[in-house]
């Protein structure tokens, strides 16, 4: 039986705030990570190679 990789969807994830905060935390988890802002360049920030923009 495999693990199955957690996803998880984060609103708010302009630079600086709290959802970018918690897209970082659950990539480091391991966690695959949905993100999304109100405008892409909001979220020139994250760099993580689990977030999805």
């Amino acid at each position: 039986m495999s693990a199955t990789p957690k996803v998880v969807l984060v609103t708010g994830c302009s630079d600086g705030g709290i959802g970018s905060a918690l897209c970082a935390e659950y990539a480091s988890r391991g966690c695959k990570v949905y993100a999304t802002a109100r405008r892409m360049e909001a979220m020139d920030g994250l760099k993580q190679s689990n977030v999805e923009k």
